[in-house]
């Protein structure tokens, strides 16, 4: 099914308004390289910030269906991590459409 300009138009709408430190870890994920997805610990180091302020601006951007998980990884840690993946667009009704930003 192709993508509706109103899908696409959402997901930015949502973009635009989006404070600045949330809008570095979106960029971070959405730009990360490589099939999966950017742990937090790995966010975290990418942009400078700390875990904690990592990890909430992650539950913000899920509340918001800007990202979804990924699958789980070993981090840097060697603790299993899970990762994220920016979703490329939104359904009007708010619903995170599986088309991914790789």
């Amino acid at each position: 099914m192709p993508i509706r300009w109103t899908s696409r138009l959402a997901l930015a709408q949502i973009v635009a308004q989006m404070p600045n430190s949330r809008l570095k870890v979106y960029n971070c994920i959405l730009n990360w390289p490589g099939a999966e997805g950017p742990s937090i610990e790995d966010i975290a180091v990418a942009t400078g910030m700390k875990e904690s302020s990592v990890c909430g601006r992650v539950n913000e951007l899920k509340k918001c269906y800007a990202i979804e998980e990924g699958l789980l990884k070993v981090n840097g840690s060697g603790k299993k991590a899970m990762t994220y993946i920016a979703c490329k667009y939104q359904e009007p009704d708010g619903r995170a459409q599986r088309e991914f930003a790789y």
